[in-house]
């Protein structure tokens, strides 16, 4: 006889999609998102810092 599945058998249905998602790359994307949105003020003083050193280098050699 011909087994029936239901929607408990099979891991639910609707969030079948979730077991194959790469949950370990996600987890590491937000995160590097979250720091890059929460220093987004600090990187204008970063950038101007390294034109201003370049900029500097070439005056002492």
């Amino acid at each position: 006889m011909a087994k029936k599945t239901t929607a408990a058998d099979d891991g639910g249905g609707r969030f079948r999609f979730l077991e194959w998602l790469p949950w370990e790359k996600l987890t590491i994307w937000a995160l590097f998102l979250l720091l890059v949105y929460s220093l987004r003020s600090f990187f204008f003083i970063v950038f101007m810092t390294f034109i201003l050193a370049y900029s500097m280098r070439g005056l002492v050699d």
